[in-house]
């Protein structure tokens, strides 16, 4: 086992079961990206530990029960880096809806510490479990709209299987742009 792929599984058992324990883990210029995460209103990046740590207990306040499971960890070649794909579920507690996810997190260490963490999650899925939000069902598919303000969740379209949701501008919906808050960015992917 490597020094990432060690902190990786160390980083989702104590998370949400252990906060302070987890807290030990991050380094202090560590940089969070939540790459979905705007799409629901969540900042794209948490940088330093001050918004790592502020963000990780707003999740643990947020969620009740909340656990991880089917934790499968890669290592790379470079033993500082290292990919894992988790499931999580839980309670919504303000609006009692479950909340069912799965995970990629990429994570690079440095001097024995998480320096580095990037997390993919389905917004979709987030969306069903937040008050702020509201999908309905069309013949184009399931559309996402704001409930309670975020105005930039309307421009954006998100192109749905049952494995995942992408989101792209709702002008253009075969590029590769995608909108937040009137700015384009462009998906790779």
């Amino acid at each position: 086992m490597t020094i990432a792929s060690d902190l990786l599984q160390r980083h989702i058992q104590t998370l949400v079961d252990d906060n302070t324990q987890w807290q030990t883990l991050i380094a202090d210029d560590v940089l969070w990206e939540l790459a979905y995460a705007p799409s629901i209103g969540h900042p794209a990046q948490l940088s330093g530990r001050e918004e790592a740590v502020r963000h990780a207990i707003w999740f643990v306040g947020a969620v009740e029960n909340f656990r991880y499971f089917d934790l499968k960890v890669y290592a790379f070649a470079d033993p500082e880096r290292a990919v894992g794909e988790v499931k999580g579920e839980g309670l919504i507690k303000s609006t009692g809806r479950m909340y069912r996810q799965d995970y990629v997190v990429f994570l690079r260490a440095a001097g024995g510490k998480i320096a580095f963490l990037r997390e993919y999650f389905d917004p979709v899925r987030a969306a069903r479990a937040d008050p702020r939000f509201r999908i309905r069902r069309t013949t184009d598919g399931p559309k996402l709209s704001s409930v309670q303000g975020l105005t930039h969740i309307s421009k954006l379209r998100f192109d749905w299987t049952e494995k995942s949701a992408t989101r792209r501008c709702a002008l253009c919906p075969r590029s590769r742009l995608w909108s937040v808050d009137g700015r384009l960015f462009h998906n790779p992917k």
